[in-house]
């Protein structure tokens, strides 16, 4: 553990290398998933639920018995804000996502393809095809940041061809196609869980060419870049 005062750069690096050190070798998305699910809802800064944590043996502070002495805070974080645009590009029932880095907000996750500015959607999307609509903003917190996010749906054609397909997949952000399926059952961010749960897992499967109308339609990811 890190005991020293987190108001202290010096602290504060010891910290990351702890955290450093203790990252797997794979399934980072896991990983950073199941350390945001148990400060959320074990690991919590009041109050915490320290009989049903899988690390209270290893905890210093549990073995204290002081777990809401930690971390060391003598300075109140200063909360900043940041604004960006996400991009949920849906063709039929499958979604474009890319893997965040392994370090940062949200490391190693799945997310919409992010963007400092709406006008870089816009641009992106104005050659087509298909629909770009805007979704409602909202802001999702963080410990001592906001994030304002706005999200746009682009809505492909159901029989876009293989080669525009292509070609538009040189335009964006390296990821991969997912189905609705798989995508929420890998590692997300809240808030982009939100928008899937809400704009794409509910929505009806689009029959490929030939096929009657009450199958469903794909459940393996559409060919990647």
């Amino acid at each position: 553990g890190v005991a020293d005062d987190l108001a202290r750069p010096a602290a504060v690096r010891a910290l990351h290398r702890q955290a450093q050190a203790l990252l797997p070798p794979s399934d980072i998305g896991v990983y950073t998933q199941g350390m945001m699910d148990l400060g959320a809802t074990v690991c919590t800064p009041r109050a915490p639920r320290c009989p049903l944590c899988p690390w209270s043996s290893r905890c210093a502070a549990h073995r204290e018995g002081r777990p809401e002495a930690y971390p060391v805070k003598s300075r109140r974080l200063v909360r900043r804000a940041q604004q960006h645009a996400l991009l949920m590009l849906t063709h039929r029932d499958a979604v474009w996502l890319v893997q965040r880095p392994r370090l940062g907000i949200w490391a190693g996750l799945w997310c919409l393809p992010q963007f400092d500015d709406p006008e870089q959607v816009q641009a992106l999307s104005a050659p087509g095809p298909g629909v770009l609509k805007p979704l409602p903003p909202f802001t999702h917190v963080l410990t001592h940041r906001d994030l304002r996010l706005e999200p746009y749906h682009w809505v492909l054609p159901a029989r876009l061809g293989v080669r525009q397909r292509a070609a538009l997949e040189v335009r964006l952000p390296a990821g991969r196609w997912m189905s609705a399926q798989q995508a929420l059952g890998s590692g997300l961010p809240a808030p982009v869980r939100r928008l899937l749960d809400e704009h794409l897992a509910a929505r009806p499967a689009v029959p490929r060419d030939g096929e009657p109308a009450d199958q469903p339609g794909p459940t393996t990811p559409l060919p990647r870049r």
